[in-house]
């Protein structure tokens, strides 16, 4: 059994601090904000053998009334270490029994007050702490510096008691110690800064989180890690590997959110870092629940605010991290009521979620935003934020990695130059990519990152890019979603007409003189796209010439595929310009004649596709479903629009 400790402070950081250390040294610790909370807790439980560590001034009590307060509510005396800051008056211990009671002057190290309380041990003949004050029966916190393999999983399995007691022979004797868990080269720096009296930033770099160091005439006073500030921020970068910091030296105006000297801070952070270091990270990304039951069954939470803290987080749906990042307490308070709470059953950690696979296009797909609305796991990058160099690439796939694999359908590389930059980003920085990953899951998690070139463009690549979501949708491995789709590729037909033939003489080696007798003739083009390239079919005058054309040639490149009534999902495109029931609904009605249509969906061209063909241009997409490996033919229905 540990021996165990009640501490008694208004001070949070103080009773939160305590708690820690206390059970880094091995002991069960409870932290309680006030008296009435406290003597609650000793009141409804067995008591016999607690020590108790008190503020010495703490309102509306001295400790003459705290120290009888407490034996009335536990039926026993209990040896009480008073904290005192120096300059109380000695009068307010008058009356107390020295052998249960002692003074302890603050700011003191640990190792000063495990030595009061080994003390307090050897006084009352060794006697060993040993009945659990908060239920009876076996006490359940593990102190976390006893365990190595961290939180529990979600079945809340501990370890064999024996794999327990290995591990303790190989722990050191002094639990408090330092570990040397932070960099010795930024302690050093750290150091320098002081005795220089620097003032400035000190930039944290190569780690995946943002993070700076604010130092004053020497002094740390502020600190940001990601989304962390403070004491906490400052604590995580010293858990970093820190290779290459920077400082800037500058005049500092912020205010201080750390006010300790920097040989505390290291000695405080050594240890957090210590303890952190022996924490399974891997299931931070973990969703938490609470079970009510339990939680109404426990009468010492009311009293203990660390605990409720904790609770009100997670009421939120908050993940672990999210837990560890939103909460009031550095980071190893956190886990030791964390851990308090998962071994007592009230919270339950959740199986890990699966990276979540993203399809990633860009506008050009041209798929309208009703398409999107169906699909969520389609990722679009706005036209104004569409990837135009390798640098934009690499923005997007670090954001997206980190949480995500990414599935990228992107149009035809011999059309768009998009697809080579994503390649570049992607061949140069896929180890960045997995070092973000690694350091949000806290270990190695594969990442996917596909870049398929759909050679097509607009709602050629947009179809496809359906095809993949629906899969994603039915649990295909992202793997499979890749060889489906490539396999797809060249399965896919899409025709154009756009509104005049000098806009595309160039894209399909038309010369100037021949494009402008056609335009003045009334004609339109027909063009197809093979294998990543326009080329020019044919060209149509009037509208249900057009039509006609578009139709025809649709047709006859679907004539070789094994179904004679061939099941297919269309995409009908028009211009910006086209006017609503014109060509467009003329084109969809001689196409549900003379198709079988799964599926039909409308979209207007992009900027992109405008750009390329004119406001006024026409098209159809066409995806051949009659070979999907999954499609059961008897059972989809004919027309269904989006």
């Amino acid at each position: 059994m540990k021996d165990r400790v009640v501490v008694i402070t208004d001070d949070p950081i103080l009773g939160n601090l305590l708690e820690v250390r206390l059970m880094d040294a091995g002991y069960e610790a409870l932290y309680a904000s006030d008296p009435n909370s406290a003597l609650t807790v000793l009141q409804e439980n067995k008591c016999s053998g607690v020590m108790i560590l008190a503020e010495a001034q703490l309102p509306e009590t001295t400790p003459g009334e705290l120290f009888r307060s407490i034996e009335r509510a536990a039926k026993t005396p209990l040896p009480v270490i008073f904290m005192t800051d120096g300059g109380v008056d000695p009068e307010l211990f008058q009356g107390l029994p020295e052998g249960l009671t002692d003074r302890l002057v603050k700011p003191f190290k640990i190792e000063t007050l495990l030595g009061y309380i080994e003390r307090f041990k050897i006084a009352r003949g060794a006697q060993a702490l040993s009945e659990n004050p908060f239920e009876e029966g076996k006490g359940q916190i593990e102190a976390c510096a006893e365990r190595r393999e961290g939180l529990p999983d979600a079945s809340g399995k501990e370890s064999p008691e024996s794999d327990r007691e290995s591990e303790k022979k190989h722990e050191p004797d002094d639990a408090v110690t330092e570990t040397g868990a932070i960099e010795q080269g930024l302690v050093n720096l750290l150091k320098s800064f002081a005795r220089r009296r620097l003032s400035g930033l000190l930039e944290i770099r190569d780690i995946p989180a943002r993070a700076t160091i604010y130092i004053d005439d020497g002094e740390i006073v502020h600190a940001v890690h990601d989304s962390v500030a403070g004491k906490k921020a400052l604590f995580r970068i010293f858990r970093e590997k820190v290779a290459a910091p920077l400082f800037h030296p500058q005049p500092v105006s912020v205010t201080p959110t750390i006010r300790e000297g920097l040989e505390s801070l290291i000695l405080e952070g050594e240890k957090e870092a210590g303890i952190f270091h022996r924490i399974d990270t891997g299931s931070f990304d973990r969703p938490l629940t609470i079970d009510p039951e339990k939680l109404s069954a426990i009468p010492e939470m009311k009293a203990r605010r660390g605990l409720i803290h904790i609770l009100d987080l997670i009421g939120e749906g908050n993940s672990m991290k999210r837990v560890f990042d939103e909460s009031r307490m550095i980071d190893s308070g956190t886990y030791t009521n964390l851990i308090y709470l998962i071994k007592k059953g009230i919270v339950t950690v959740q199986p890990q979620a699966a990276p979540v696979v993203r399809i990633l296009i860009d506008s050009s797909a041209d798929l309208p935003d009703t398409a999107l609305e169906k699909y969520p796991s389609i990722y679009r990058v706005s036209h104004a934020g569409m990837p135009s160099s390798g640098s934009t690439f690499d923005h997007l796939f670090a954001d997206l990695a980190q949480e995500n694999d990414i599935l990228a359908i992107l149009p035809a590389e011999e059309l768009n130059p998009a697809i080579r930059q994503a390649r570049a980003a992607r061949d140069l920085r896929m180890e960045s990519y997995t070092a973000r990953r690694r350091a949000r899951y806290g270990r190695n998690v594969p990442l996917f990152l596909e870049i398929i070139d759909s050679r097509l463009i607009s709602l050629g690549t947009g179809l496809l890019a359906l095809e993949a979501a629906r899969r994603i949708d039915e649990g295909w491995p992202p793997e499979t979603v890749r060889d489906h789709i490539t396999g797809l590729t060249p399965e896919m037909r899409l025709l154009l007409a756009p509104d005049s033939h000098r806009r595309i003489k160039d894209l399909v080696g038309m010369g100037g003189l021949r494009a402008l007798l056609a335009d003045l003739s009334g004609a339109r083009p027909i063009l197809g796209v093979r294998k990543g390239q326009l080329v020019f079919m044919d060209r149509a005058r009037g509208e249900k010439r057009v039509i006609h054309g578009l139709l025809r040639w649709l047709e006859w490149s679907l004539k070789d595929l094994p179904a004679p009534d061939v099941l297919v999902r269309i995409g009908l495109l028009c211009g910006a310009d086209t006017e609503e029931g014109g060509e467009l609904d003329r084109l969809s009605e001689a196409i549900g004649n003379r198709f079988n249509c799964q599926e039909t969906i409308r979209s207007r061209v992009g900027a992109v596709m405008t750009d390329l063909c004119g406001p006024n241009v026409l098209g159809v997409a066409c995806l051949p479903i009659c070979t999907f490996p999954s499609e059961n033919r008897k059972n989809i229905g004919r027309s269904q629009k989006i």
